[in-house]
């Protein structure tokens, strides 16, 4: 087909934002008791306040949200029973809680608060009744620890407590509906024992509903959620995949029970396709359409996976706001153009955080050169009936020379790789390549060759699809096996002592391992080992806002040091103990040549005040 060329000097990305947002931890799926139950057999209850709304905790409420007293004496209830009952895992009460109102907007008979502090949230529902009468639904988090806690307070201060330690509730419904799948759509569904991550994606500004993203590979479900009571609670769940164009949707209520909302469709998947989205007349048949950019790579009918995702089109309508889209593309059906796509999510081309790279596999297409006086020198140009455009660039200095090499042959190639869209290149996308095959015209590209990369072998839970995995120090992730079976018991040793090597081998994509590609090892190097720290002594010294690095331990011989710890408690330790300018032992290890003040980090696992 004849290759449509992208315009020069294309949309560069506002921006990048590095920040990661905080998970937010939500109610579970079910107590163990019933409201009535519980109020008839409590678990425990803590020694009631004085009077329910009698503040003991230190709080900053907003002017506009400051809630009423019993709320404030219902929360710290709970949190003295906690610490009476979990005193291992509960809240320092030191903390200072951020107070905000979350009631959904339009709802009456019902108030909702949540307490925010550093890695804790706690959510208050209640019933608006005399006080005498109601009941404080709470829930309490960590989303570091995976701590939770579900119970409820009487008038009374009586605390019940309905479960601990629980399921976290949206993994739960995420699995419910997992099952749902593999026992109906066994072949179709995603496999048993895969490896998530999850991420929060809930817009910022959303109050009343939950939004949260996982991932595995090129399979991506998404739970969504409003935020009532635990009994009330509907999520509903998005199954897609950006390789096959699966998609599925189906709700999970309260008590696990799963519905199919929306029977699997299969189509050509879209992952950050790049357009706006234009308003039809009104005596059209259809309402709108994605106009892909440039303009003449095509026109197609466009609808939300559900009501949150086609508000979010709504609002694009005629903005001259450009977005990525990912979905499942259907054609010989009635919309415009006799196709349409179902975009499950998407991402406005503006400031903001990004979403996490797209795996992607054995695309095919051409390299395009741009104009010398572009902004860009090249772009991937998609086979097929829509030749969308994506930045691309290789970390590989062969590769890259390689893509220079193909620009403007026509030749047909294959690439492997990980996509992000929000950044500075064509169609504010970019691939980074990490293999190539070339389909015809040009010899076949070399094996990759891996020379000399460091990094570390980390295991995988028992029940994970692969073993263990290579860690990079850029981040890239690789499986990682060997033909010898000497190398592979080796292979065993370093993922268990967790040993920083060097390695050479050759890289296999398009492999059934983490990320879809392999290391086979021919051999490796230990890296220095650490030292160790042994009662050191100095201070904790802070770096300026916008420095490269955040702080420091100064030593009393004057030599400076990053430094950083594994245990999140003792992290905030640390921090607590950096803003008081405190003199303080430390003992742990040294590390040398990673990115930290001085090319050097202690990992600290003990720390002393000395004054």
């Amino acid at each position: 087909m004849e290759i449509r060329r992208c315009a020069f000097g294309l949309l560069l990305a506002l921006g990048l934002v590095t920040a990661c947002q905080q998970a937010t931890p939500t109610p579970a799926m079910a107590p163990t008791k019933t409201s009535a139950e519980a109020a008839e057999t409590p678990t425990q209850t803590s020694p009631p306040p004085e009077a329910i709304g009698t503040p003991t905790a230190s709080t900053v409420p907003s002017a506009e949200t400051s809630a009423p007293a019993e709320v404030v004496a219902a929360r710290d209830a709970v949190l003295a029973f906690i610490g009476e009952q979990h005193s291992q895992d509960a809240p320092d009460s030191a903390l200072v809680w951020l107070e905000e109102r979350t009631t959904p907007h339009g709802l009456i008979g019902a108030e909702t608060y949540r307490y925010t502090s550093a890695d804790w949230v706690i959510s208050i529902s209640y019933p608006v009744l005399a006080p005498g009468e109601a009941s404080y639904q709470t829930v309490v988090a960590n989303s570091a620890t995976a701590f939770s806690w579900q119970g409820e307070v009487n008038a009374a201060g009586d605390v019940t407590e309905f479960s601990a330690g629980a399921q976290d509730p949206v993994l739960a419904a995420r699995d419910k509906a997992l099952a749902y799948l593999e026992e109906r759509y066994a072949e179709r569904a995603p496999e048993a024992g895969l490896t998530w991550t999850r991420r929060r994606m809930t817009p910022e500004g959303i109050v009343g509903a939950e939004t949260y993203q996982y991932r595995s590979g090129f399979w991506v479900v998404t739970v969504s959620h409003p935020v009532v009571a635990p009994s009330e609670v509907t999520y509903r769940v998005l199954v897609s995949n950006d390789s096959t164009g699966f998609q599925w949707q189906g709700e999970v209520d309260a008590t696990g029970k799963v519905e199919q909302t929306v029977a699997p469709i299969d189509g050509l998947p879209i992952i950050g396709w790049y357009g706006s989205v234009i308003s039809l007349p009104d005596d059209d048949a259809f309402d709108d359409y994605l106009a892909l950019h440039p303009g003449g790579t095509g026109e197609i009918g466009v609808t939300g996976a559900d009501l949150a995702i086609e508000a979010a089109i709504e609002r694009l309508r005629d903005s001259e706001t450009f977005a990525h889209f990912w979905g499942t593309l259907v054609c010989g059906v009635q919309d415009h153009n006799d196709c349409q796509v179902t975009v499950t999510r998407l991402r406005p081309d503006s400031e903001g955080a990004l979403f996490d790279p797209d795996p992607i596999a054995r695309w095919e297409g051409t390299i395009v050169g741009l104009p010398d006086d572009a902004t860009f020198d090249d772009y991937f140009a998609l086979a097929g009936d829509f030749a969308i455009c994506y930045g691309v660039d290789s970390a590989d200095p062969a590769l890259s020379a390689q893509l220079v090499s193909l620009r403007d042959t026509e030749t047909p190639i294959r690439v492997w790789g990980r996509l992000t869209c929000g950044v500075p290149d064509v169609n504010s996308s970019q691939i980074s390549v990490i293999a190539i095959e070339v389909l015809s015209a040009l010899p076949p590209a070399e094996p990759v060759v891996i020379d000399g990369w460091t990094g570390t072998i980390v295991s995988l839970a028992p029940d994970a699809e692969y073993d263990d995995y290579f860690e990079r120090d850029d981040g890239g992730l690789y499986g990682i096996d060997s033909t010898d079976e000497d190398m592979r018991r080796r292979i065993q040793a370093l993922r268990t002592v967790g040993a920083r090597i060097r390695i050479w081998g050759q890289l296999i994509t398009d492999a059934p391992d983490v990320e879809g590609r392999q290391i086979q090892l021919e051999r490796y190097e230990l890296e220095k080992r650490s030292e160790p720290v042994d009662g050191w002594v100095g201070v904790l010294v802070a770096l300026e806002a916008g420095a490269q690095f955040d702080d420091y331990f100064e030593r009393d011989n004057g030599q400076r040091y990053g430094i950083d710890t594994p245990d999140p408690k003792l992290a905030k330790r640390l921090e607590t103990l950096l803003a008081e300018g405190a003199r303080v032992k430390v003992w742990g290890e040294l590390w040398g040549d990673v990115l930290d003040v001085e090319g050097r980090q202690i990992h600290v696992l003990e720390v002393e005040v000395i004054d």
